[in-house]
């Protein structure tokens, strides 16, 4: 495996393109994880691999290809979520040059 995805809403498209993929405490971070305190979650990255269904974020959103082979890659988990096989973590931020945005979404809703 050499390549990863992150999906992102596109509003944050020229800010991702501008310093990378940070880790971050996002929305939906929250809603995998509900019932654990904000406070003792650690900011994160997510990226899933092709080999599984499409992440289904219910909106139509941009996908970015990262290339691990740029990342540390004994910093890239699997996520603990039972209900995401095929899915990562990754504690560092993912510099610009580790990623190429290869579909631009609409932000709307799909689900």
């Amino acid at each position: 495996m050499t390549k990863l995805y992150h999906k992102s809403n596109p509003y944050y498209r020229q800010e991702i393109a501008k310093n990378g993929l940070l880790p971050m405490i996002g929305s939906s971070y929250l809603a995998y994880y509900d019932g654990i305190p904000k406070r003792k979650l650690k900011p994160l990255v997510f990226m899933y691999d092709r080999n599984v269904t499409e992440y289904n974020s219910t909106y139509d959103d941009d996908i970015w290809e990262i290339d691990i082979k740029k990342l540390n890659c004994r910093c890239i988990k699997k996520d603990m979520c039972p209900t995401l096989v095929g899915c990562y973590i990754y504690n560092k931020p993912i510099p610009t040059s580790a990623i190429k945005l290869i579909y631009k979404g609409s932000g709307k809703s799909i689900g």
